[in-house]
């Protein structure tokens, strides 16, 4: 009998957080800058702020990616020292990822959520931590918790959780295909959701299902030889499938 994970809607009141380079409007500016140019804008910006831990931080993100993990280190236990250890968790999180600390980086992200429930970056990292330690149910209730409060999640958290539940047995594909269906209800027929679903029906063996749902794709890749092809196959396999072979599409 399939055991369904609940899919969990997250409606309390949400804290937002959202991380700013400064007070002013630099995006435009700082949108092409190469992570030197970075560096250099959010040093200029500590010297004239040296008590702003928000730049800190800023510039421990950038040093991270640079793989400097002492200078971020040494920003982020600045930037503490400036608000508190709860603001400065979310790039500890970070920092723990990068020094492949996932205990620490689970920790870290866990006491970001306490304050700022809504903040999708915390969960969306210590789902891909969790899943990265093995511990899938774990992160499949991260990225339903991450779908319950994104207003406009990514296509690719329900490909993400949809990949994740597939694994599961004995149930695992049927979750996996509620999580795509649910997805297309949100965000519309996205090409990447539907491709997803079908791959799933064709691994469970309902060419049925499959084709009916490659069919949705006719609007979009209809004209395409790619969609003409796998429509072929999929009702050569559909009719074969009927009369009693069980070969496996290519």
């Amino acid at each position: 009998m399939c055991r369904f994970i609940p899919f969990v809607i997250y409606t309390k009141p949400l804290i937002l957080f959202v991380f700013l380079l400064s007070a002013v409007s630099a995006e435009g500016v700082l949108a092409h800058a190469s992570l030197d140019e970075l560096i250099e804008y959010s040093s200029n910006l500590i010297r004239r702020q040296p008590d702003n831990p928000q730049a800190l931080l800023n510039r421990a993100r950038i040093e991270l990616k640079q793989g400097d993990h002492a200078g971020a280190l040494s920003d982020i236990e600045a930037a503490e020292r400036l608000s508190d250890r709860i603001e400065v968790s979310y790039l500890r999180g970070l920092y723990f990822v990068a020094r492949e600390q996932p205990q620490q980086a689970i920790d870290a992200f866990g006491d970001y959520l306490a304050r700022y429930p809504g903040h999708t970056p915390s969960i969306h990292g210590r789902a891909k931590v969790y899943e990265k330690l093995g511990q899938t149910e774990k992160a499949i209730y991260d990225y339903q918790y991450l779908l319950g409060v994104s207003s406009k999640p990514s296509p690719d958290y329900y490909l993400e959780l949809a990949r994740l539940e597939s694994t599961l047995v004995p149930c695992g594909l049927q979750l996996a295909l509620r999580s795509l269906d649910r997805g297309i209800a949100r965000l519309g027929p996205l090409v990447s959701l539907q491709a997803a679903a079908i791959d799933f029906e064709i691994e469970r063996g309902d060419y049925r299902q499959a084709l009916a749902r490659h069919e949705t794709l006719r609007p979009w890749l209809g004209t395409t030889s790619q969609w003409q092809d796998r429509h072929r196959q999929l009702a050569e396999k559909l009719s074969s499938t009927t009369s009693g072979s069980i070969d496996t599409v290519e």
